[in-house]
């Protein structure tokens, strides 16, 4: 029986629930963003993940919504490298790095 309550009133009901397995989880290392900088007006972000991976940067400006800005290569020591060329004027930005796949 699973309990629901608004403070005042409590209700109470029986219903079924299917948990359905996950696919085994990608064993990958962690992204990490190494450095983010602005030189001459253009954001670099440098990090680390798996080497000759390609990764999507995105970016967003309420941690919600996530726009993809382009992507990136990792080298053989699974550095990469992303400039995004006109940062525009935000009062806030956030980045991140997924996999691309």
């Amino acid at each position: 029986m699973v309990g629901v309550s608004d403070g005042q009133f409590t209700s109470g009901t029986y219903f079924d629930i299917t948990v359905a397995p996950i696919a085994a989880p990608v064993q990958t290392n962690d992204i990490v963003l190494t450095a983010a900088e602005v030189v001459e007006g253009q954001c670099h972000l440098i990090g680390k993940g798996d080497a000759h991976v390609s990764y999507v940067v995105q970016a967003s400006t309420d941690l919600v919504n996530w726009s993809d800005l382009g992507d990136t290569i990792a080298d053989e020591r699974g550095v990469f490298d992303f400039g995004e060329a006109a940062p525009g004027d935000y009062a806030v930005r956030f980045y991140r790095v997924v996999r691309r796949f």
